[in-house]
């Protein structure tokens, strides 16, 4: 098991960042625009699966500080007060981290971002394709609801092994039309659209994952630090596609 280490910027002065230089496993964004709740599960499901995190913020992203990352996790957000917060200078630090072999995880608005043009902010250029939300056939902005997915690939790394549906939080995320298919994997599609819910390609020498869902919510369980939308009815946990994720970011799945 690998010892974790928590990081809350701007926060809890009793825990001790890594020093300079100090590799780190997994970086979550935490700055403007990103959902506090999503960041908040997001860390206790990495630090769950045993991996060493902590959270940076724009600043970190202007003074090119998150090399120190093997891999960053943006989480759901709203991708155009993402792109307002991370500007163009942001924007570019974070694709050429992807691109020279840094990893990427995004969820919900923070898989949004990393379209190569929204038509309304500036993505991070990492997914050559468009990234469509809000989807208004499973939820009119800004709602949450749950939904369904479908996998649709039992050999991806990710999807091996795992149950054939799940249920799980809908709030704001895209759904995915490549440009260039032949660089994309589909890992689950929305069963209520019929189109990819969560994918994999190269960036670069990069490894990147998004999903347009929620998977970190656990919406009738507190172990995600919250009560958000506890009053829906959620069968199964998904941190294990969580876990399975960063692993196969990491280059531990083939």
């Amino acid at each position: 098991m690998v010892c974790v280490l928590i990081v809350f910027i701007g926060g809890c002065d009793s825990l001790n960042p890594s020093t300079d230089g100090e590799e780190v496993e997994v970086g979550i964004y935490n700055g403007n625009g990103s959902w506090d709740v999503s960041v908040k599960a997001l860390t206790l499901a990495v630090t769950e699966a045993g991996f060493e995190v902590q959270l940076f913020n724009e600043n970190d992203v202007f003074e090119n500080d998150i090399k120190r990352f093997r891999m960053i996790i943006f989480p759901g957000g709203n991708p155009q007060d993402y792109s307002s917060a991370l500007s163009s200078i942001g924007i570019k630090r974070v694709q050429n981290y992807i691109n020279f072999g840094g990893n990427f995880f995004g969820v919900g608005g923070g898989a949004a971002i990393a379209d190569i043009d929204s038509g309304l902010f500036g993505g991070i250029g990492i997914f050559d394709g468009d990234a469509v939300w809000p989807i208004n056939q499973i939820a009119q902005y800004p709602e949450s609801v749950l939904t369904e997915i479908v996998k649709s690939n039992d050999d991806h790394p990710i999807s091996r092994g795992m149950a054939e549906k799940f249920t799980t939080l809908y709030r704001w995320g895209p759904y995915f039309i490549p440009y260039q298919p032949d660089n994309m994997r589909v890992i689950f599609d929305y069963v209520l659209i019929e189109s990819p819910a969560m994918v994999s390609f190269t960036f670069g020498m990069g490894r990147v994952v998004l999903a347009g869902f929620q998977p970190e919510i656990e919406e009738n369980d507190d172990r995600d630090g919250s009560d958000f939308a506890d009053d829906l009815y959620d069968p199964e946990s998904e941190w294990e596609m969580i876990e399975k994720s960063i692993e196969f970011c990491l280059g531990e799945l083939f």
